[in-house]
């Protein structure tokens, strides 16, 4: 185990003999989970953050394959970019209010992974960020309001809701479906139908946000998609 300034650098799995002995000991002075810290710790099976930790670094969990459960104190304010990915056996992570920021593919590949909550202190969420996960439902606080390609790149998706908007597959159409605050929108006359894929612009009251949610329009529906007081433009 290796510690530099406050930052614990590396870990391997020998160390997780002391971690769930002393943890107190193993903490001890670490204020940052540096990058790679518990890349490939194999015997990793929880983890549970002290409060002297202000941020998880680049891929700080990536690929520990036994992580079922990380705890993470409301002292962290970020999440890198791969932090947990590739963490297939991990299904219960809470992320504090603390946290203002999700990196790129932070959860990518935890194929256990079924339910998350964001909290309304995230304000931005990365590319791929909960892509190959399996959660069914999301729903993005009004916080966010930058959210990167394909980072609800889910097949096992089928509703995200996000302030007054939802959007969710319908088997009437087959696809993907837009309500706002429970009317379904219309492109003109057509059914909205939606595919996955990658941009959406929403304006309400004249803000502007880009969202990279995980679908397209289809091909044969107009840009678009209007009510009478939100607009979204795809």
């Amino acid at each position: 185990m290796e510690k530099r300034y406050g930052i614990l650098t590396s870990v391997n799995n020998e160390d997780i003999e002391l971690l769930e002995e002393n943890p107190r000991k193993f903490w001890q002075g670490v204020t940052s989970i540096g990058e790679d810290a518990f890349s490939y710790c194999s015997s990793l099976t929880t983890v549970e953050i002290p409060d002297s930790v202000t941020s998880i670094g680049d891929y700080a969990f990536c690929h520990c394959t036994r992580l079922t459960t990380a705890e993470i104190p409301d002292s962290v304010t970020s999440i890198g970019d791969y932090a947990f990915s590739y963490c297939s056996s991990l299904t219960t992570v809470e992320i504090p209010d603390s946290v203002t920021s999700i990196g790129s593919s932070a959860f990518y590949h935890c194929t256990s992974l079924t339910t998350v909550e964001i909290p309304d202190s995230v304000t931005s969420i990365g590319e791929d960020a909960f892509s190959g996960t399996n959660l069914t439902s999301i729903v993005i606080p009004d916080s966010v309001t930058s959210i990167g390609k394909r980072a609800f790149n889910i097949s096992s998706l089928k509703r995200i809701e996000y302030g007054d908007l939802t959007f969710k597959e319908d088997n009437r159409f087959g696809h993907w479906v837009v309500e706002y605050k429970g009317k379904l929108l219309k492109f003109n006359s057509h059914p909205n139908m939606l595919d996955f894929g990658s941009t959406l612009t929403f304006v309400k009251d004249a803000q502007r946000r880009n969202i990279n949610l995980p679908f397209i329009p289809h091909q044969s529906v107009v840009e678009n998609l209007k009510s009478d007081d939100v607009t979204l433009f795809f």
